[in-house]
């Protein structure tokens, strides 16, 4: 990916391994500990550190710390070991010294791994411009892939279509998992003090992190509602937090955020009405994913012609080329994987009060925002109208799936969610919430939920 005095490999089935030269760590023999052991983010990083080697601990840490929220420092193999297995939500990005073939053996199958950096970093005389160069060009490798991983690790919910004969049971209490959350959001009584509760947690769970701070305090100052879509296209602490409790549905922090959804949904209405309502032609955006094969075949292939939906505010572009440089991007490490470009239409002259999408292109974004971006709210439901092998050179197992954007009023929509719209769900939100989660197979958040109603 651009990175100098590096070398890849990819191994099937196994997180790809980059090995850069002379990067020195301290001395140390404990565990970096966190003030708090939840974790907020989608990714973190874990850093076995080789006790033989020069002190620049420090140094190396300021430098992660404008990646990602969470680090793990072990010097013991077995206790690193226990720690990524036990790890079941994040994404962990791997640095290791070299000469540590053992270890990833023992390692390199673990799903929760994306990536395993190798450093050398035995010398005791090494020059500091060649290590500040070596920090710099980790950094940056991981900052593209810390980014390529966000962009990729979103839900993804499916529904086969009415006449399947399918038994769709945790699917079906998945995607309506999804849409009652929705529901839930566009009836969320903004409270004064909201924000405030909000920012409170943050600054708790970033509380080592100088450059969110700083970012929190701009927030605190200068968020308008007005602006919620400038500050989820920001790398920041709110889009991390809103990507990893999406995907992780976590009610309570979604509940925190509720007013920043509220606000994005309200600002991506009001730009649909200003620019996609008042035309006649249909758009056309394009999505990049990639996908175990399992999971591709039961969430999308198993449902052509159902629905699917994603548990975010969707971010597509019109240009094909940017999901399909997004794909080989992917690939390249993750040769396991097969790649899915979902080819999405909407089309404005059909009535999305619920289902707005908005053109970024006259946002205040800042000044490298690629042009041509369309954010859709949160959980809009579309179509699989079809799904397709696609011949392309650079990548081996590639679909193009079609998808359609549905009306306010298609049959199958109202079908499923008409139930999710009676006054007793919005009056025991918990309770059917609930519901839901036993349908899927998940006692204990369900178990949680009615620990709260008594």
């Amino acid at each position: 990916m651009g990175c100098i005095s590096s070398k890849h490999t990819t191994v099937t089935r196994a997180p790809s391994i980059v090995k850069y030269d002379s990067l020195q760590i301290q001395k140390d023999t404990s565990t970096q500990e966190q003030q708090n052991t939840r974790f907020i983010e989608n990714c973190m990083i874990v850093w076995f550190v080789d006790p033989a080697a020069t002190p620049e601990k420090e140094t190396v840490l300021a430098h992660l710390r404008h990646i990602v929220c969470t680090l793990r420092i072990y010097t013991d193999q077995d206790a690193c070991v226990t720690f990524m297995t036990n790890i079941c939500e994040e994404k962990i990005f791997l640095i290791i010294p070299s000469g540590m073939n053992s270890f990833v053996e023992r390692i390199r199958y673990l799903r929760q791994i994306e990536k395993i950096y190798i450093f050398d970093g035995r010398s005791n005389n090494i020059n500091q411009e060649i290590f500040r160069l070596n920090l710099s060009t980790l950094c940056e490798q991981l900052r593209q892939d810390v980014e390529l991983c966000e962009l990729d690790y979103i839900n993804i919910t499916a529904t086969p279509p009415l006449t399947s004969n399918s038994d769709s049971t945790k699917q079906t209490a998945e995607f309506l998992y999804a849409q009652l959350m929705k529901e839930l959001l566009c009836r969320f009584k903004l409270d004064d003090n909201v924000q405030n509760i909000f920012l409170n947690f943050c600054r708790q769970h970033y509380a080592h992190d100088n450059e969110q701070l700083s970012t929190i305090a701009d927030f605190e100052q200068n968020y308008r509602p007005e602006k919620a879509l400038v500050w989820l296209n920001r790398s920041c602490f709110i889009s991390r937090m809103l990507h990893r409790a999406q995907r992780a549905r976590e009610v309570d922090v979604l509940h925190k955020m509720g007013f920043f959804m509220k606000h994005m949904h309200i600002q991506i209405s009001n730009v649909y009405e200003q620019t996609f309502a008042l035309t006649q032609n249909p758009v056309v955006v394009y999505r990049g994913k990639t996908m175990l094969n399992n999971e591709f075949e039961i969430l999308v292939k198993n449902n052509c012609g159902g629905l699917l939906s994603c548990s975010t505010f969707l971010i597509t572009s019109v240009d094909k080329n940017i999901a399909m440089n997004f794909l080989r991007r992917r690939i390249a490490t993750h040769a396991d994987r097969i790649a899915i470009l979902f080819e999405i239409h909407a089309d404005p002259m059909k009535h999305n009060t619920t289902s707005p999408f908005a053109s970024l292109d006259n946002i205040d974004l800042n000044e490298e925002s690629e042009n041509g971006k369309v954010c859709f709210t949160l959980s809009v439901i579309f179509r699989i109208e079809s799904v397709e092998k696609t011949d392309e050179q650079s990548m081996n197992n590639m679909w193009t799936v079609k998808l359609t954007l549905i009306d306010d009023h298609d049959p199958h929509v109202r079908h499923l969610i008409e139930p999710l719209r009676n006054n007793d769900v919005h009056a025991n939100p918990l309770f059917h919430l609930g519901k839901l989660r036993i349908a899927m197979g998940d006692y204990d958040h369900a178990e949680q939920f009615y620990h709260k109603i008594l």
